[in-house]
């Protein structure tokens, strides 16, 4: 396995955290050729950039038919046992089929004429995750977008069947491009796959020994079980651990002073302190060390501690749970978590004995199928109520014992409010429909937490929203906009950030329930007043809750009828989505919104028709191709293709679209009825088409 710095291109010089990377070296050329000059397939090689047990990475220019820069990896002499054959083939496939921005790409691959494969990969140009970022002095935020990216990269490899194995800061590098700091996940040379093999000999170990790097090893892995894609995301959180904190989940040397025996018991068994302590520790012992992480980090020891503190503890030691089925279920769920942090919104990895009993009690008075989205939806609210309110109780225990009793006493509520839905009383049937249901939990909680008017406005923030989604135009409004009336009401006695906050996520649900009403001036008004608010708490950074109050003044705009209006709003919606994470699906949600203003209200039917194309790339991968939300852009651009009279193209779309709400609504739902009515009108005006017209699809 080649020098996990130097593969790609990475900078050769060790460097610990917190300390500024060493010049690049050049590796020293191997014992035997091949050597500047040669060729190999069609390219020819550079220099040697490092070795391995098993291969050499060379780079090499390629001058037909593109000229281009290539890191080519080639099998060792002497080498090629079976076993190291597979792994290598292994390799090869894995990067091959992979196919995102932040995976280094496979170019080519052959072999050489004595038998030796190789295999030709882009040239990156870059550093270690944590070496990059702390030369650069990122600050947090910077360094959780760049972990963000990297989770989506390893989040489609696994959507391709692969297991990485060797995550760590050294496999993930980084460069500088025209829109920021950018990731790329490489060596996936100890890959397994998790839908069929990837060659036809095992690669599980080689030689017995144990595959992967210590330090960010998984237990399943250490004790040589089997593994899946969670053993990248424990990985990932000691990354993510190292890349925020500046130190390791357990010390380097101690963990490696034992033996293979002693660090496979420490893997197993022994429990990671948080980030936060582990700082907190150093800062103890050597506050020299301490002051050069947090400098790195953009901050002081004090400062970082703060950083660490709760949200990416919490995030860190839940990918770093000993049992698999406690870590997050995959990248793209570790990666969700980020964002909300980054979004100051409460984490799923808060602590996990108080959801894990609100769980199991809640399963204990599930009175329907039909209310049990509607409850797991309230279950997390409460648990996000108790994880926001006790995050804040950061600098005084006696707030924190307030805010802890607080919180203890919502979820109490809420519990005894689900715990009332029993049939016996006669007050709820089984046959009971959600919204009915979610109207008997709102008059037991506006009872139970009359006392507590802040937490009975979350509470009833989150039952507003889950009657949005069922459409309940009143029920939304009835809940709703109380709430609006207690956060003026807490800005007016105290405009502390968080209460303007609090106001400015009211402003933005009350206009959705305006939307809904098609109040369009007074949804235009009420999101008007969130925008202003959230702008003023945001500053100059870009922000989430900026972006999507944007994106929905735009709709309202649209239904307004000022189209250039809304074509300004949601391009400015679209920049706050590229700078926060340009793969979001946020983004690409707004660019299907764009494009349905370009077609439904512009008339730019070309732009709207780039718009749908690029949100189905965005959203195709990260969703699968029977998501709702791609049906319905599916839908969009076969009505667009339709109008310019493209039939053929139209048609597919509309399938496709038919096909998913089908599948996932029935063939009774309004949707599906509407996507066959549309679809039957495209047969027809395909039918009646002129021969020539028909030719040119």
């Amino acid at each position: 396995m080649t020098d996990e710095r130097t593969m790609l291109g990475a900078d050769a010089g060790a460097g610990d955290p917190g300390q500024g990377a060493s010049p690049p070296r050049m590796a020293p050329p191997p014992a035997f050729g091949p050597s500047a000059g040669d060729e190999i397939g069609p390219f020819r090689i550079i220099r040697t950039l490092g070795e391995g047990g098993f291969g050499i990475v060379f780079e090499a220019e390629q001058r037909h038919p593109v000229r281009r820069s290539v890191a080519l990896k080639l099998l060792k002499p002497g080498t090629a046992t079976a076993d190291v054959l597979a792994r290598f083939e292994g390799e090869r496939q894995a990067l091959a089929r992979m196919e995102h921005p932040a995976v280094a790409k496979v170019l080519d691959a052959g072999a050489t004429p004595d038998g030796r494969p190789w295999f030709a990969m882009e040239f990156v140009r870059g550093e270690p995750l944590v070496r990059f970022a702390d030369d650069a002095s990122l600050g947090m935020r910077e360094r959780i977008e760049l972990m963000i990216t990297a989770c989506e990269a390893v989040q489609h490899a696994h959507a391709k069947g692969v297991v990485h194995r060797d995550l760590k800061p050294a496999n993930i590098l980084c460069t500088r491009t025209e829109s920021g700091p950018f990731p790329k996940v490489i060596d996936f040379g100890i890959a397994k796959a998790t839908g069929e093999r990837l060659s036809d000999s095992g690669m599980a170990t080689l030689g017995g020994a144990m595959m992967g790097t210590p330090d960010y090893m998984s237990p399943e892995q250490a004790d040589g079980s089997d593994i899946d894609t969670r053993t990248d995301v424990y990985a990932l959180g000691a990354t993510l651990y190292e890349l925020s904190s500046g130190l390791l989940p357990f010390d380097p040397v101690e963990l490696r002073a034992g033996g293979l025996h002693a660090l496979r018991t420490t893997l197993l068994e022994r429990v990671p302190p948080r980030p936060s302590e582990r700082f907190r520790g150093l800062l103890a012992s050597d506050p020299a060390a301490a002051m050069r992480i947090a400098r790195a980090r953009a901050t002081t020891p004090e400062g970082l501690v703060r950083l660490l503190r709760d949200d990416l503890d919490w995030i860190c030691l839940r990918c770093l749970e000993k049992l698999r089925d406690r870590r997050y279920e995959s990248p793209g769920a570790l990666a969700e978590d980020l964002r909300r942090h980054l979004r100051r919104e409460p984490v799923s990895a808060g602590p996990p004995s108080r959801s894990y009993l609100v769980r199991k009690y809640v399963a204990r008075h599930r009175i329907a199928v039909s209310a049990a989205a509607a409850i797991a939806v309230l279950l997390v609210a409460s648990a996000a109520v108790f994880a926001w309110l006790y995050r804040e109780a950061d600098d005084q225990f006696r707030r924190a014992e307030t805010e802890r009793r607080l919180a203890e006493d919502t979820l109490a509520a809420f519990q005894q409010s689900v715990a009332a839905a029993d049939p016996s009383t006669g007050q709820v049937t089984a046959e009971m429909r959600v919204p009915e249901f979610l109207g008997f939990v709102e008059q037991e909680l506006d009872r139970r937490l009359a006392a507590q008017p802040d937490a009975l406005a979350s509470l009833r923030t989150t039952l507003g929203l889950v009657q949005l989604s069922f459409r309940d135009r009143a029920g939304a409004v009835r809940l709703l906009k109380p709430v609006l009336d207690a956060r003026l009401a807490a800005v007016q006695d105290d405009p502390t950030p968080q209460a303007l906050r609090a106001l400015g996520d009211a402003y933005h649900n009350w206009g959705r329930a305006l939307y809904l009403s098609e109040s369009w001036n007074d949804a235009f008004d009420a999101y008007g007043r969130a925008l202003e608010i959230r702008r003023a708490l945001a500053g100059d950074a870009a922000d989430a809750d900026v972006a999507m109050t944007l994106q929905h003044l735009a709709s309202v705009e649209r239904m307004r009828g000022h189209p250039e209006e809304a074509v300004r709003l949601i391009d400015a919606s679209i920049d706050l989505w590229t700078r926060l994470d340009r793969f979001s699906l946020e983004r690409a949600k707004a660019v299907n919104n764009r494009g349905v203003i370009l077609h439904r209200s512009v008339g730019d039917l070309a732009g709207a028709e780039r718009d749908y194309l690029d949100a189905l790339h965005a959203l195709e991968p990260r969703l699968g191709a029977d998501d709702l939300s791609v049906a319905t852009t599916h839908s969009n651009l076969g009505d667009l293709l339709r109008e310019r009279g493209r039939f053929a193209d139209a048609e597919s779309a509309q399938s496709k679209a038919l096909g998913i709400r089908r599948r996932r609504l029935g063939p009774q739902h309004a949707q599906t009825v509407r996507t066959e009515q549309e679809l039957e009108r495209t047969r027809a005006l395909r039918s009646a088409a002129p021969a020539a017209g028909g030719a040119a699809q």
